[in-house]
């Protein structure tokens, strides 16, 4: 990882969406209600997010990048890895799906991939960092 990790830390406003699957928009997603707030110093992580999967309360997953930890999705224990693939943070879930988090060059925007193991395609969110 490089020395640019200040461009993670911040908070992140959801500005748009692609590619949402049924059981998202059964649940009615709205990007722009999504938040997460990232404070990341080299490999360790501490993010807090406001979602949809938490009822918009503040949920907060302490992580270092090489070592497995435990997150609550949808009510069920996920085991996921975190990993660099250059400068892109990837978590691998033991539900199946991949994210991957981008940061944009001039350190404005964020990209969460997520992608399910055995299906074709991806949702994609932007978030905005708050000046």
């Amino acid at each position: 990882m490089s020395s640019e990790s200040s461009k993670w830390n911040g908070m992140w406003v959801g500005k748009s969406a692609e590619g949402l699957t049924s059981k998202m928009e059964e649940m009615k997603f709205d990007v722009t209600k999504e938040k997460n707030e990232v404070v990341h110093n080299g490999d360790e992580f501490v993010w807090t997010y406001w979602s949809i999967l938490h009822n918009f309360k503040a949920h907060t997953n302490e992580f270092k990048v090489g070592t497995k930890f435990t997150r609550t999705i949808h009510e069920k224990d996920v085991e996921i890895t975190p990993s660099w693939d250059g400068e892109t943070l990837v978590q691998v879930q033991s539900n199946g799906r991949t994210v991957s988090f981008d940061i944009s060059e001039d350190g404005k925007t964020m990209t969460i991939t997520i992608s399910m193991k055995d299906k074709e395609g991806s949702t994609k969110l932007v978030f905005s960092k708050e000046e």
